[in-house]
């Protein structure tokens, strides 16, 4: 009895013991619950914020991006190399200057719609960011800075001593741009949270072959250079035994018969490429219905033109002094014609008339026989003035006839720029029922060779035929136009309201080099060799012309290669990635 109280009297106090073993247990997990909701809180905050930062740099990033895409510098020979020099002190990129603008015409599809609002004196570490209203977003801001990529200045890129910015005159100069590249660093910050992310802008030439309408590479042809690609705001179709060095797409259905002889990626459903619009496209009155006006080249290549080759009777029955005169008024097509002509030259009506009649006494124009006429114009204003000059002092010839052409008859036509002009017979209303344009040239001829080739621009009114051997050379070189970048400088060789047909010789000696522009369609055969870039707006067919289907074909043995950067293109922010702290 005594022993069994004594072992109960031994236990006294365990319940209590345990209790409170059983209450530390408890404080403990709740201590550690609410450490961990404590941490993970500061986790997603610290997440939270860093998240809203990166959004800040990405703005600040595509911000400055669309800035340099829209940059008109005054610089006549690198373009980076001016925009190099707006910076501020730590290559501080001065996102608010009146120097950048974004004209109707450019690549305006990411421009910001901060550009030239204040910096908030709450915001003074970066340029705030704002809503759609524009109201700003209290704490967020980005600051942005702009430096060539030079190695040793970009961080973790090391590309060799051959890279471009380390060879030459200005090897590995901060301040000098050597190759068409530089680097964008946008940090975003917002609260505690800074991101940094680095993306590099860069001119990107279009590639060598590119149509709005369908594309079809046979045959043995071969697609060669560093940008050497084709693309198809359509369909594009490469047969079994063509090659391209580069990328093969479409943005609708892309048929590789061998995706092994395409060098670069290869497939449809890829993004349109916005083709130049050098010969407009068809204008009909939304109001009325009916045609207003015919495509045409654009009046700023026609301007850079310094001979004219008409047709003869292009225009005969035009008013000689009034383009706005009763005959104009009541349908007069030679004087509509006339005046257009006039117009997209910049030279005065009456004059251009005078120069083109051939008997000044019955109260029209009489152009009895093909024209040449030499325009020289005032440096200051741009405006020409025509004269008459004979063709035979052209060194060029014209053919009659079904086929009626014009084509090269000596080496005489070096060293100019033509415009070959013909009667516009387009029918806006039913482009079908058109027939083709006059002012059509046909170079059969072999004028020209690799050593000593024929330098010259062609611009027609019609279509442009090749299938002799000849050696050619552009002659209107880096021309900035306004349908493209301040940065593009692209040399001119062939352009035509209609259609483009190279047909090479067997022995392989055509050579070319310069852009080439079609209004409607490019077909390219034989063994010709082609050194730049052709383009095809893709205007509905005209029948009877020289391409009379609306596919854009390379065929035969036909080479056509893109290595430099003086063709069309734009500038691109190409690749980007976040820098790590």
């Amino acid at each position: 009895m005594n022993d069994a109280i004594e072992m109960r009297n031994g236990e006294r106090g365990t319940a209590l013991v345990m209790v409170l073993l059983i209450m530390a247990l408890l404080l403990a997990l709740t201590m550690g619950t609410s450490l961990t909701a404590i941490s993970e809180n500061g986790v997603a905050n610290t997440y939270g914020t860093q998240t809203i930062a990166l959004q800040a740099a990405e703005s600040g990033l595509n911000h400055a991006a669309s800035l340099v895409m829209n940059y008109t510098g005054d610089d006549k020979d690198n373009y980076f190399t001016s925009l190099l020099r707006l910076r501020g002190a730590n290559q501080t990129f001065p996102i608010d200057s009146t120097k950048f603008t974004s004209g109707a015409e450019m690549i305006t599809a990411n421009v910001s719609p901060y550009e030239g609002q204040p910096v908030p004196a709450t915001e003074a570490n970066g340029h705030a960011v704002r809503d759609a209203n524009g109201n700003v977003i209290p704490g967020v801001s980005y600051s942005v800075r702009l430096i060539d990529d030079d190695p040793g200045f970009v961080p973790n890129f090391n590309p060799g001593a051959s890279y471009a910015e380390s060879t030459g005159q200005y090897a590995n100069d901060p301040n000098r741009d050597n190759n068409n590249r530089i680097v964008i660093y946008s940090t975003g910050k917002y609260a505690n949270s800074s991101v940094t992310l680095e993306g590099w802008v860069a001119f990107l030439p279009y590639p060598a072959l590119a149509a709005n309408y369908d594309i079809e590479v046979v045959g043995s042809s071969d697609i060669k250079g560093a940008y050497g690609g084709v693309h198809s705001n359509r369909n594009l179709t490469v047969g079994n035994a063509a090659t391209v060095a580069q990328s093969a797409t479409a943005s609708g259905t892309a048929t590789i018969a061998n995706p092994t002889n395409v060098g670069g990626f290869s497939g449809g459903g890829q993004p349109r490429l916005d083709i130049p619009q050098f010969v407009t496209q068809p204008v009909i009155d939304p109001s009325t219905g009916k045609a207003d006006q015919s495509p045409r080249l654009r009046s700023f290549l026609v301007q850079t033109a310094d001979r004219i080759l008409v047709d003869p009777n292009t225009f005969d029955g035009a008013n000689p002094n009034d383009p706005n005169g009763n005959d104009f008024n009541g349908g007069n097509k030679a004087t509509r014609q006339l005046r257009n002509l006039a117009q997209s030259l910049n030279v005065n009506y009456a004059t251009l008339a005078y120069e083109l009649d051939s008997d000044h006494n019955n109260g029209k124009v009489d152009q009895t026989s093909p024209a040449a006429v030499a325009i020289t114009r005032d440096p200051n204003t741009g405006v020409g003035t025509p004269t008459k000059i004979t063709v035979a002092s052209t060194g060029w010839g014209y053919t009659g006839g079904a086929n009626a052409n014009w084509g090269l008859t000596d080496t005489k036509a070096s060293w100019h720029t033509y415009y070959v002009v013909g009667a516009d017979n387009y029918n806006v209303n039913s482009p079908s029922l058109s027939t083709p344009n006059g002012g059509n040239v046909k170079i059969t001829s072999n004028y020209g060779t690799p050593a000593n080739p024929v330098k010259i621009t062609i611009f027609a009114t019609g279509s442009i035929e090749i299938a002799g051997n000849p050696n050619i050379i552009s002659y209107v070189q880096k021309l900035r136009t306004p349908l493209l970048p301040p940065f593009v400088k692209v040399d001119f060789m062939l352009a035509a309201v209609e259609d483009i047909k190279i047909n090479g010789d067997t022995d392989g000696a055509q050579r070319f080099s310069g852009i080439s522009f079609a209004g409607e369609q490019v077909y390219l055969s034989g063994n010709g060799a082609f050194n730049g870039q052709v383009l095809a707006l893709g205007n509905k067919n005209v029948s009877g012309s020289p391409v009379n289907t609306d596919l854009n074909t390379v065929t035969g043995s036909f080479e056509l290669t893109l290595n430099d950067v003086s063709s069309v293109g734009r500038i691109s922010l190409y690749t980007w990635r976040q820098i790590k702290r």
